[in-house]
C-alpha cells in the first residue's frame, strides 16, 4: 500500500528508515479501495506510528466539543468552578450542556487556549521532521 507523510519510519541520530509497512491482499483493495496509510509524526520514540485510514475521513463540525485533559484537576481553582456551574437544570443533558459551556470559557481564561497553542507546536515539529528527511543534520535532530 501507499503511504501519506514522510518516507521514514524509524531515526535515531542522522539514520532514517523505512521499517514499517501495511501490506494487503487484493481481496482488502477491492473491499476498501478508498483506503491510505499515514506515518504519524514521532513523539517519544525513534519509530514514526503509522495509521491505516480506511473510508474517508469525516468532515469536522464548525464547532468543537469540549475537551477534557488531566490539567484541569491539578488547577487550584477547578472545584470551586465546578461548584459554582453545576446548576441542576431541568434534564441531565441541560446541566450537562451549561456546564460544558462555563467549563470552556473558564479552560480558555484559565490555560490561554491550549488547543491553539498544541496545533502551532505540532506543526512546527511536522515541519521540523520533514526537513529531516530531506536534509538530516544534527541541529534539526535535536530539535
Amino acid at each position: 500500500m501507499g503511504f501519506n507523510g514522510p518516507g521514514f519510519t524509524w531515526s535515531r541520530g542522522l539514520a532514517s528508515i523505512r521499517l514499517n509497512h501495511f501490506i494487503c491482499t487484493s481481496y482488502f483493495d477491492e473491499a476498501f479501495p478508498v483506503s491510505m496509510v499515514h506515518h504519524l509524526l514521532r513523539m517519544r520514540s525513534d519509530h514514526r506510528p503509522i495509521m491505516l485510514q480506511i473510508g474517508n475521513v469525516p468532515r469536522r463540525s464548525p464547532t468543537s466539543p469540549f475537551r477534557y485533559f488531566s490539567g484541569l484537576l491539578s488547577h487550584d481553582d477547578f472545584p470551586r468552578m465546578v461548584a459554582n456551574n453545576w446548576i441542576l437544570g431541568t434534564s441531565v443533558s441541560e446541566t450537562i450542556r451549561s456546564f460544558t459551556a462555563a467549563a470552556a470559557v473558564w479552560n480558555k481564561t484559565v490555560f490561554r487556549y491550549l488547543g491553539t497553542k498544541k496545533r502551532m507546536i505540532m506543526a512546527r515539529l511536522r515541519g521540523i521532521q520533514r526537513a529531516l528527511c530531506s536534509r538530516p543534520s544534527r541541529f534539526l535532530s535535536n530539535l
